[in-house]
């Protein structure tokens, strides 16, 4: 055995050696270079013109002259020679010209990068962190508490059209997320699939108003109206109010005409308001107004009044209004029943009105 094998090859002192002095001070020389490795630069491929000796540097690729063959080893310069120490996996070295730790990793050496005082540029608990996430962790729950009084989260972002947000994931795919998206007016937007997003809510940063672009703030409006008509009523069951006149469905994407109804393309809950206006009976006749689901009677208690329409006397009214809930596909309509006496209903202009407002 001639040199140490663990990590700095440093030349043995042989058994019964001559002029034992030798080896000893190359050793010493090795140390001093590699125990606290200092480069003047690992920019150069061939010698510098002026090297003084101790002068150490890591040769560039593709070295010529007296380093050529050395690319990424040691080259210092002793007694007027150069000396060459290949490094091994794992050795780092400080570059003077660079200001920077490089270290060597069999094949190249790369920059260490160095964090300022008090400073990590990465860090994972129970995970792994990265560019993206330089602050990663994973676990059922995350505590931010006070020290003593207050505890504010604060989220900055560098200007108006950029982010600051919470986004709220399934599967690392986006489903809801909050905070100044792409301005300052503070919003929350949701979506079904990571890609497509709607916007729910918005506060203005100037005015504080609330507004709610997807719909939801103001009630979507439906309703269906009759104009002048002169019929017998049904005497035997309720029966659906034919639609004569205008039909205003305002909002499409919550309602469509189905009949003589209106049919919910949402489930939600409803405020139903109805009305019906006699001006005169062939002869007295007591009539039933009720608002249907389906056909039926409004879950829950009936939603259901009684008029009395008397031979040539002036006109009367009924008006009904009920809270339901319908689920996606109930038509409601509104029904009359003749209880009793002949003879023809006149209903003139707004003669029944079925209006529904959601939320």
């Amino acid at each position: 055995m001639s040199d140490t094998t663990h990590t700095l090859g440093l030349p043995l002192i042989q058994p019964a050696q001559a002029q034992k002095h030798v080896t000893h001070n190359e050793a010493l020389a090795r140390l001093d270079t590699l125990a606290q490795p200092v480069a003047q630069s690992r920019a150069l491929s061939a010698p510098p013109a002026a090297a003084q000796d101790g002068d150490t540097h890591i040769v560039a690729a593709g070295a010529t002259g007296d380093w050529a063959g050395q690319d990424g080893a040691f080259a210092v310069m002793q007694g007027g020679a150069w000396q060459f120490l290949a490094p091994a996996p794992g050795w780092q070295c400080w570059v003077l010209d660079e200001g920077a730790l490089v270290v060597f990793d069999g094949g190249t050496w790369s920059v260490v990068e160095i964090p300022a005082p008090q400073t990590v540029q990465r860090l994972g608990i129970a995970t792994s962190a990265d560019a993206q996430n330089p602050l990663s962790a994973a676990g059922p729950g995350t505590l931010l508490s006070h020290a003593g009084d207050d505890h504010r989260l604060a989220i900055n972002k560098a200007a108006p059209a950029d982010t600051a947000s919470l986004l709220f994931q399934t599967g690392f795919s986006g489903h809801a997320e909050m905070g100044l998206a792409g301005n300052d007016d503070w919003s929350i937007k949701v979506s079904p699939d990571g890609s497509t997003w709607i916007q729910s809510l918005v506060i203005d940063k100037d005015t504080g108003q609330v507004s709610f672009p997807a719909g939801g703030g103001a009630p979507r409006v439906a309703q269906l109206r009759n104009t002048d008509t002169t019929t017998d009523l049904n005497t035997s069951s309720l029966t659906d109010v034919p639609v004569t006149g205008a039909t205003d469905i305002l909002d499409g994407d919550r309602f469509a005409v189905s009949g003589n109804g209106v049919s919910c393309i949402s489930a939600g809950r409803l405020r139903v308001s109805a009305s019906l206006h006699v001006t005169s009976a062939a002869a007295d006749a007591n009539l039933t107004l009720r608002i249907a689901v389906n056909g039926i009677a409004t879950p829950g208690a009936a939603a259901s009044g009684h008029i009395s329409a008397q031979a040539g006397h002036a006109e009367a009214s009924l008006h009904l209004s009920r809270i339901i809930e319908v689920a996606a596909g109930d038509v409601v309509t509104l029904q009359t029943l003749r209880e009793a006496a002949a003879g023809q209903v006149t209903m003139t202009d707004g003669n029944s009105l079925l209006l529904l407002e959601q939320w």
